[in-house]
């Protein structure tokens, strides 16, 4: 969501991320945002790529617009490591924020 169209609704940038209250309302607003965007496309079949954060959210306007929706997020696949942590030559390692996330 562009900051003029953020200024618009409210939000501030980056006030809004210091506390709960305030991320969650923003986070309402940036949600709008990308299903309105997506949805004054008309399209028949969309691919809409997120953050976790706006996964569920998204999610939710579009099955209430009627949508048939299918939703992935590479925490849920076995194969998903993290993102590689490298040492300036190599990857030494992953950095999975599962916990964090899922909290």
């Amino acid at each position: 969501m562009p900051v003029a169209e953020r200024e618009k609704v409210g939000i501030r940038t980056p006030q809004y991320n210091l506390n709960h209250a305030s991320r969650a309302q923003a986070y309402r607003e940036f949600e709008r945002y990308m299903f309105q965007q997506t949805a004054n496309r008309d399209p028949n079949v969309s691919l809409v790529m997120c953050g976790r954060c706006h996964m569920r959210g998204l999610e939710q306007r579009f099955r209430e617009a009627g949508v048939d929706v299918s939703v992935y997020d590479v925490f849920d696949f076995d194969w998903y490591r993290g993102v590689p942590v490298e040492d300036g030559v190599r990857v030494v390692g992953y950095d999975n924020e599962a916990d964090f996330i899922r909290n």
